[in-house]
């Protein structure tokens, strides 16, 4: 695990803090000295997150559905507010079907981007004007190709892409973008890694 230090006095937006890899993260962050302003839709999800998190960081939270450009543009202000500041944007909120091909449904397709994809873009465009030069977007991507996951790998792949053109255009900002797999340990490694190893 890395260090306390290394993450001491870094305020990070981090969506889909209710439960899994989001709820994960933002323990380790808050364990390892970050300030969080922890985002999701699920209320008692976040209360629940709240009461996990214990060290030297702490956690602020907000109730947002990440599908709203209203409520994403409002929560990129309130973790201003909240933290004086924000330096990282983690975006975990990232959602899931396994259905085969035959039973794939629009209305599947529309959820899984406007989550995975949209909501992330829209967040990155809200809090990149926020970001000060050595700032750190990291993208959770869903997991790679697998039966039954076709509608999750579209969504990866629009993630992916996106990812790579953004890091491209903010490079002469200072600001990192990672896409990293739902795994905490290589998040916390693209929060920390040191841009000349890139």
């Amino acid at each position: 695990m890395i260090g306390v230090p290394r993450l001491e006095g870094r305020r990070v937006l981090l969506t889909g803090a209710a439960s899994g890899i989001g709820r994960t993260m933002t323990r380790r962050l808050v364990a390892e000295g970050a300030s969080v302003f922890a985002v999701d839709v699920d209320a008692e999800g976040l209360a629940s997150t709240t009461r996990a998190c214990e060290g030297p960081g702490r956690v602020r939270v907000g109730v947002c559905d990440v599908t709203s450009e209203s409520a994403v543009a409002r929560t990129v202000g309130d973790a201003i507010a909240a933290l004086d500041g924000i330096d990282t944007l983690v975006n975990a909120a990232v959602i899931h079907r396994a259905t085969s091909i035959e039973k794939l449904t629009v209305d599947d397709l529309h959820l899984l981007l406007e989550v995975n994809v949209v909501a992330l873009a829209m967040l990155c465009r809200e809090a990149v004007a926020h970001l000060s030069r050595g700032g750190v977007i990291v993208n959770v991507v869903p997991r790679p190709a697998a039966p039954l996951t076709s509608a999750d790998s579209a969504s990866r792949g629009a993630v992916l892409g996106f990812s790579a053109s953004l890091a491209a255009e903010l490079d002469d900002w200072g600001i990192r973008v990672s896409s990293v797999p739902p795994e905490p340990d290589l998040i916390a490694a693209a929060l920390v890694r040191d841009p000349s190893s890139a």
